[in-house]
């Protein structure tokens, strides 16, 4: 991403976010405990009330409300409240303004939790609740004012000098921070893997320990492992194409995309690299070849696989974000 690329579209949009603050002024009460003395075969424990006085206020805590500004470029480039101006129309010449689609409701109890948590971070460091074991203190946030604000974003558009690939990335106006889904090189993935594979296989081959068939039930336990972990990708990358994990996009959208691809498609490698080292476990072969050459075979196989997974995921990574479809305006291309 930071060699050999071209600028192919730049693009300035003000971002509509919800603005929450938080407010707790009064008793927090929690439990706690402290050994108190042993009598027969236990142990008898006094149990308290740990009551805290707490006064804070969380001030700024955003959250994007475009359904197709997706959380996770916008849960990535954070912006510092502190720098926030009053809303004036000037700031918004020569850029594009969205306009919000997600009720600011839909954000409020997750506010409320991020000041939950940072105070709770808090209570953890005071030596009283340390003292009595109170591991978990609780301090139960209400938002106390909601509003909002518009946040410069820039999206870009970023190729390779072959033109063969088109990146994306978002960048925060205020802070410069970068946020982009990085594409795999398949070459250096092979490369990494041959570089872990065959030293792995040398080693298994002249062991004087290890048999033909040990090398075969290795195959099989890297199969089902590459089997577990393909599965456990494909379900991964199921999410990010349906954006579940969205709070505002779901409220928006709410029917469920459909996967756009069967993961047998892809499991299948896996299935058949077992049988293939299972056949000389099985057939019990006079001669070692049949047992080397059905594991390089499963290797193979498995090493195919986690290639369609490099594939998917660059497939993923280079989806058009929904901002640089817009028309009109001062366009820079």
């Amino acid at each position: 991403m930071k060699s050999d690329l071209v600028l192919s579209k730049f693009r300035g949009i003000y971002m509509p976010y919800g603005i929450y603050n938080l407010k707790y002024k009064g008793d927090s009460i929690n439990k706690g405990s402290k050994y108190s003395h042993h009598s027969g075969d236990y142990d008898y424990y006094d149990e308290y009330d740990i009551h805290a006085d707490v006064d804070a206020t969380y001030d700024g805590i955003s959250f994007d409300l475009l359904s197709k500004f997706y959380d996770e470029y916008s849960h990535a480039i954070p912006f510092d409240f502190q720098g926030a101006e009053t809303f004036n129309k000037n700031y918004l010449a020569g850029f594009y303004a969205d306009c919000k689609d997600v009720d600011s409701s839909i954000y409020a109890e997750k506010a409320a939790i991020i000041g939950s948590d940072d105070s709770t971070r808090f209570l953890k460091t005071e030596k009283t609740f340390r003292k009595y074991g109170c591991s978990n203190p609780k301090v139960l946030f209400g938002v106390n004012e909601q509003k909002i604000g518009f946040f410069p974003v820039y999206f870009l558009a970023i190729r390779d000098k072959n033109n063969k690939y088109i990146h994306y990335a978002v960048v925060n106006g205020q802070t410069g921070k970068v946020a982009a889904d990085l594409p795999i090189s398949f070459g250096k993935y092979l490369l990494f893997s041959a570089i872990l594979t065959i030293p792995i296989f040398i080693c298994l081959t002249i062991l004087p320990v290890v048999t033909p068939i040990t090398i075969n039930v290795f195959s099989i336990v890297m199969a089902v492992i590459g089997f577990i972990i393909c599965l456990t990708q494909m379900n991964a990358f199921h999410d990010k194409e349906s954006h579940l994990s969205d709070l505002g996009y779901q409220n928006v959208h709410l029917e469920k995309k459909k996967r756009g691809t069967s993961s047998f498609q892809y499991l299948w490698k896996y299935i058949i690299a077992v049988f293939v080292a299972l056949f000389p476990i099985i057939l019990k072969p006079v001669d070692d070849a049949p047992y080397y050459i059905a594991s390089i075979i499963s290797f193979l196989l498995i090493l195919w696989s986690f290639g369609d997974l490099v594939k998917i995921h660059n497939m993923l990574v280079s989806n058009k974000i929904p901002q640089l479809e817009k028309r009109g305006g001062d366009e820079h291309e």
